[in-house]
């Protein structure tokens, strides 16, 4: 069976023209802020609209992970430092074209008429506390489950 690749690999695309490219689709929404924060392990993207925040984290890998510091195959060859920074480099920017696919799919869904842009986003809605949606639903969810109160539902929606 073939390995799957992984989305955008090998992408030309640097990460200044996603962000870029990003930063534009969503001043077609009307954006009234925007930023992009990037830590050691993890970008963060976050906005304004209609007075709402919305911020999207995504996971960034160690640059030392095995992955970068080895030629491919191998577990003894090391790659040199620049063969190491440009193998890193050009992970983080795969990782900015899934999030740039990411939120593009959500605004054309929008654009059919699927959804309207609170609920394709309300995941990532900022609540109060700094949260997220998801962050403050898989935090209830895990006590939930813990406690053993999670439901016999079916699938589909009663009359279906």
């Amino acid at each position: 069976m073939a390995t799957k690749k992984p989305f955008a690999e090998g992408t030309s695309v640097s990460v200044d023209a996603s962000v870029q490219e990003l930063k534009k689709m969503l001043e077609k929404y009307g954006i009234e802020e925007y930023l992009t924060h990037q830590k050691k392990n993890q970008t963060i993207v976050a906005f304004k609209l209609h007075g709402r925040g919305f911020r999207f984290t995504v996971p960034m890998p160690d640059p030392e992970a095995k992955r970068f510091v080895y030629v491919p195959g191998s577990t003894y060859r090391k790659r040199t430092a620049a063969q190491q920074e440009e193998a890193y480099k050009k992970e983080v920017a795969r990782r900015w074209r899934v999030l740039v696919m990411e939120i593009k799919a959500r605004l054309v869904a929008i654009d059919e008429g699927w959804a309207a842009f609170e609920e394709q986003f309300l995941d990532e809605t900022l609540l109060p506390d700094g949260r997220t949606v998801k962050e403050w639903v898989n935090s209830e969810f895990t006590q939930v489950q813990l406690e053993g109160k999670l439901p016999n539902v079916p699938l589909l929606p009663p009359g279906t």
